[in-house]
């Protein structure tokens, strides 16, 4: 950690990428609120301070326009607008995506996972993620929608650009790309809309007049950003758990075995998130001058929050670096917090908790697992996990 021991947070540095939750570590005990100048950024990385900074809406925006900057660059949607003027459609939105079957629905998609999974001939050396992981998430994340399946082999590298816009900030270079998968997800939606949706969420929106009402004053752009926004966040979350979770099993099968055994599957799923983390961070804009730990945070400049540094804070979480399904402090941020916390997070959990329930059907049956992970610091996850099937 001898950048870190020098004060600078680089994310995307290959010492970072080999020891994610040391450098976390680092910070949070000794520079938990750290100005990065790559970054042009503070960075905070205790849990007290991430969780004031996203639940805080009067001090902190995600819409850049509370401080009248430009917004020409962004989808206007319930995802980058603030209090109050997303918070009617983002409650009907959140009650019609609770009106689903989520459990039913990820039990159904994690079916077809074991289907695949068992599917290849012994010896047969097979990428877990475009083979198994990503079709199956797809179907799962357009059936609760109500939405065609995207294909996961066009909607992959979609996905990966997007997650690596993320990081633009660090690397401009990874704007472009991202820009023009979200026009394709943008187009793609708009697609979908166009015709009277029959099920899913987006049916129980239709019916909803007071959707209705909210959309003819904000405009049909709105929904279509808001649901591509959805949808790329229930399929990159969910695939970067699915990935995580055949990794654990493998990597700390005791861990794993006492998640899977435990009689609330829901709680073993919330504490993977939290022990994972695949959601790394997120940022707002400060809209006043204010401090923390003792730095001073000037009206217009970027905070990020390390929601995987919370997640490990031993000021909050006893044996933090203890996979524990009987934990009682459910808390984490691995979903954020506050008026922009995760939409998808009930899908992510049932997911989880799905594949939990029948780990006896598709644990074990790969070896040599070999993982490639994106080089994103935003979202942690693979871009392949390649194994061989090992024979009946």
């Amino acid at each position: 950690m001898d950048v870190a021991a020098q004060g600078v947070f680089a994310p995307l540095s290959e010492e970072y990428f080999r020891d994610r939750l040391g450098v976390q570590a680092w910070f949070r005990e000794n520079d938990p609120c750290t100005w990065q100048d790559d970054m042009q950024s503070w960075v905070v990385f205790r849990y007290e301070d991430c969780k004031e900074v996203l639940r805080n809406n009067e001090r902190y925006a995600r819409d850049p326009g509370r401080l009248g900057r430009s917004k020409e660059h962004l989808a206007t949607s319930i995802q980058t607008e603030d209090p109050p003027s997303q918070m009617v459609l983002r409650r009907r939105m959140l009650k019609a995506l609770h009106q689903q079957d989520l459990k039913g629905i990820a039990i159904e998609a994690v079916e077809a996972f074991i289907s695949r999974m068992s599917a290849p001939a012994s010896g047969t050396r097979v990428d877990l993620m475009a083979e198994c992981v990503a079709p199956s998430v797809a179907e799962m994340v357009a059936n609760v929608l109500g939405s065609p399946t995207v294909p996961a082999e066009t909607y992959t590298p979609i996905s990966t650009a997007l997650s690596r816009a993320m990081d633009a900030g660090l690397d401009p270079e990874r704007l472009p790309p991202g820009r023009t998968a979200g026009d394709w997800v943008r187009a793609e939606v708009e697609t979908w809309l166009s015709h009277a949706p029959e099920a899913g969420m987006l049916a129980t929106l239709a019916d909803d007049p007071v959707v209705g009402d909210e959309l003819e004053r904000k405009g049909s752009n709105y929904l279509r950003n808001t649901v591509g926004g959805i949808y790329n966040a229930g399929f990159s979350t969910s695939f970067a758990l699915g990935a995580a979770l055949i990794q654990l099993a493998e990597t700390e099968p005791e861990a794993f075995a006492r998640a899977a055994a435990s009689p609330n599957l829901i709680q073993s799923a919330n504490e993977i998130v939290r022990y994972l983390s695949p959601a790394q961070a997120t940022a707002r804009i400060a809209l006043e001058d204010h401090t923390i730990q003792g730095r001073q945070i000037r009206r217009g400049q970027s905070v990020v929050t390390m929601l995987s540094a919370a997640n490990r804070d031993p000021r909050i979480f006893s044996r933090p670096d203890d996979l524990d399904p009987d934990r009682q402090e459910s808390n984490h941020l691995g979903f954020a917090w506050g008026p922009h916390v995760c939409l998808g997070a009930q899908l992510a959990l049932n997911w989880v908790a799905a594949l939990l329930a029948s780990e006896n059907r598709w644990t074990g049956l790969y070896a040599h697992l070999t993982p490639d992970y994106l080089d994103t610091a935003t979202l942690m996850t693979v871009s392949t996990l390649k194994g061989d099937k090992r024979g009946k």
